[in-house]
């Protein structure tokens, strides 16, 4: 279970430390028995609002392709790779260097207790982070390895949605990525 004692981030020395928070969600009770984590980038308001990850504007796009590729059957882990927000008068920036660094400890700590089978990453932000190079539109549907984990790269859902929803070429693009990496968690275990 996905709890704040997770947090082993310096959160005093980050500029977002007095923002709002959201650890994250799972269907399952037992971190060790997490199949796939899924890592975005960071909360906007409704994730705020709701305390969950991933139900805004772009987040119901991400829902969209986690439910109807049946990849939310496998047990699951969805946060993101800063926990604060950077809200400024009701609109949701990029969260500063500092912030992404200072969270860091966070998902590794959390990548290292619940072993996944696959980690699925949605995002420049997140694509940078694992160390990985090129252009995230051409290299996304791919795996690559941190550590000894697999790590599947896709676009981040907002980038859908500014290109023309979940009706866009895009979205198809978006949503077979969901469709492999479920192949790849199929051979990976039983569901």
């Amino acid at each position: 279970m996905i709890t704040k004692e997770l947090i082993v981030s310096n959160c005093s020395k980050c500029s977002l430390n007095n923002h709002e928070r959201v650890i994250g969600e799972s269907n399952t009770n037992v971190l060790s028995d997490t199949d796939i984590l899924f890592l975005a980038e960071a909360p906007a308001l409704e994730e705020i609002t709701e305390d969950r990850p991933l139900v805004g504007r772009a987040g119901k796009i991400f829902r969209k392709a986690f439910e109807t590729s049946n990849i939310n059957k496998y047990n699951y882990i969805i946060t993101n790779i800063v926990l604060c927000s950077n809200i400024i008068n009701g609109k949701t920036f990029n969260p500063p260097e500092e912030a992404v660094a200072n969270c860091k400890p966070y998902w590794e700590t959390l990548v290292k207790l619940s072993n996944p089978k696959l980690i699925f990453i949605m995002g420049n932000m997140a694509k940078d982070i694992f160390g990985i190079n090129g252009k995230i539109t051409e290299i996304r549907g791919n795996t690559f390895k941190y550590n000894t984990y697999d790590v599947f790269l896709t676009l981040h859902p907002s980038y859908i949605l500014r290109n023309g929803g979940e009706n866009s070429d895009k979205f198809k693009i978006f949503f077979n990525d969901f469709i492999k990496a479920k192949e790849i968690l199929e051979n990976k275990c039983k569901i």
